[in-house]
């Protein structure tokens, strides 16, 4: 098959959010765009994570890596081990916590740091990266460009355009426009995550900082949690203690991780040594800020584990303030609601976004998209990085607003590939389901998540029966099953070993097959479930 002109074919990370990657290609160059995990969104029964499935890849030249957040890095521990060679590029940043990823899983690789001033070759297809504003640092969109073709592509998965930050340069429109300003063709794939949200304009970093300033001149402990990633609130969180001459602590194991490299790489300040140790600071002192991981209510989470009072240094009181600058990843909503009635409970203060302009998304308001289009000037845009609800809208509001746009609606596997007279087809391919992962990385078939379903809801029986006809003896196993049927077991016991005993068939896997169809007959009809039932016979 003749290698394409150029396609483009997102593997995951759109009709869902999370599982980010792209597959790029090019006159037989084949490039990938970021790398990520989802985090499941039903229950699948202890799944840590899901992985876009790879195996359409084929050979790939090049992963090129976008920012540092979990849902574009967290699964190339996973292409490493099918790719051990391959080609990995990413900012500082993200390449940092890669190799952190990459050490846990007792794998090696070099990654090339590439910064917005360079520019990434293979063949003819050029690779520009663009600095945007994001809640991580060094977050960037990717131009696309062949040198032989009159086109340019603008991906651009995750950004806000914010001109007030203080802590980074904004969204640089004067590059995009200049590297693309010689091409007829302009696909537009922004970010679609925002697009149902009231809220027109995404707030600045600088209006975040503004709002969190009175709590932290307020007397009283202070509490505070933000996504670990998000280095720049963490900067506020800094310089507000700083200038309140209150000690703060970073407390959490995700969280000291992403400091100690921001640290490291010059991406977050101490100028006044304001940070200090959890164990050497006195942990009822009032003046206290104390930073933690856990702003989404996770079970073992650090600040959860603060409100229970479960943890070893810090005891909460109903002088401390509580301050979440961050917002419900959505399926977190109940965690995070039990929390703020602990909270409550305590007689402490709590503040959220819904009391305080303490949060800003990383992610574009109906504004930032009108501005990105007006910009760059798509000729033909497909919306990514969302829900389907949210890829349909975005799409609507394209047509709302650049009707001479022509739009796609892109799902995992359908591409878009450049066609002679310039424009772009739309295709489908085989789509493959994501990867469950459980414990340390292990793929997990989704027959056997059927299983774990079954035996957290109903339980499980095991039965060993010694097959001598003449002797028979039977032991039982009970497992999740409620203690009203231990006075109804010696019974159950006593009607398994008849049917066993009088058994017409020679046949012991159909003896067996007897017992379990018998056993999860007979809870069916007494307590209205069916138990997994495991029969083994020996002698």
């Amino acid at each position: 098959m003749k290698a394409p002109n150029f396609r483009i074919t997102p593997i995951g990370g759109v009709a869902q959010i999370g599982s980010n990657m792209t597959l790029v290609e090019s006159k037989g160059k084949r490039l990938v765009i970021d790398c990520g995990i989802l985090f499941p969104y039903e229950d699948f029964f202890d799944i840590n994570y899901l992985i876009p499935d790879m195996s359409a890849l084929g050979d790939i030249d090049a992963l090129i890596i976008t920012h540092g957040h979990e849902d574009h890095i967290g699964a190339v521990p996973h292409i490493v081990e099918k790719y051990p060679s391959l080609k990995i590029y990413a900012p500082a940043l993200a390449a940092e916590l890669i190799q952190h990823k990459l050490s846990r899983a007792n794998l090696q690789t070099k990654i090339n740091i590439y910064r917005e001033s360079d520019l990434l070759a293979f063949g003819d297809l050029e690779v520009h990266p663009v600095h945007v504003n994001h809640s991580i640092p060094q977050t960037f969109g990717l131009v696309l460009k062949d040198s032989n073709l009159s086109m340019s592509v603008f991906f651009v998965s995750d950004f806000k355009v914010d001109f007030s930050t203080p802590y980074e340069s904004p969204f640089d429109f004067q590059k995009l426009k200049k590297i693309t300003s010689d091409t007829k063709t302009k696909l537009l794939l922004s970010d679609s995550t925002n697009i149902t949200s009231s809220n027109e304009k995404t707030k600045s970093e600088k209006d975040v900082l503004e709002g969190l300033s009175p709590i932290f001149e307020k007397t009283g402990r202070i509490f505070v949690t933000s996504f670990s990633s998000n280095i720049h609130r963490l900067q506020s969180f800094i310089n507000l203690a700083t200038k309140n001459k209150r000690p703060i602590v970073l407390y959490g194991a995700a969280m000291l991780k992403y400091s100690q490299i921001a640290l490291d790489l010059g991406l977050l300040e101490d100028p006044h040594n304001t940070i200090k140790e959890a164990n050497s600071v006195s942990p009822n002192n009032e003046n206290l800020v104390v930073v933690c991981s856990g702003s989404q209510g996770e079970f073992r989470g650090t600040l959860r584990r603060i409100v229970l009072k479960e943890d070893p240094i810090f005891k909460p009181k109903p002088e401390d303030r509580f301050v979440f600058s961050s917002k419900a990843i959505p399926g977190n909503e109940k965690k995070l609601s039990l929390l703020f009635n602990q909270i409550s409970e305590l007689g402490a203060r709590l503040h959220t976004d819904q009391t305080d302009p303490i949060h800003a998304s990383g992610h574009p308001g109906k504004e930032d998209l009108l501005m990105l289009m007006k910009e760059f000037l798509p000729t033909h845009q497909a919306p990514i990085h969302g829900e389907s609800l949210f890829l349909e809208k975005h799409e609507k509001f394209i047509n709302e607003h650049f009707s001479k746009t022509k739009t796609f609606r892109l799902y995992n596997f359908q591409s878009l590939e450049l066609t002679q007279d310039g424009g772009f087809e739309h295709k489908s391919e085989q789509v493959l389901p994501p990867i469950l992962i459980h414990a340390r990385g292990i793929p997990i078939e989704r027959k056997k998540i059927s299983e774990r379903r079954k035996l957290a809801c109903n339980g499980a029986i095991f039965i060993s029966v010694s097959n001598s006809k003449r002797n028979a003896s039977i032991d039982i196993t009970y497992n999740g099953i409620a203690d009203t049927f231990l006075q109804k077991s010696e019974e159950f016991k006593s009607l398994l070993l008849d049917l066993y005993q009088n058994s017409r068939s020679k046949d012991e896997s159909k003896r067996a097959e007897e017992l379990r169809v018998f056993t999860r007959r007979y809870f069916g009809e007494l307590f209205g479930l069916k138990p997994m039932t495991f029969v083994h016979l020996h002698e």
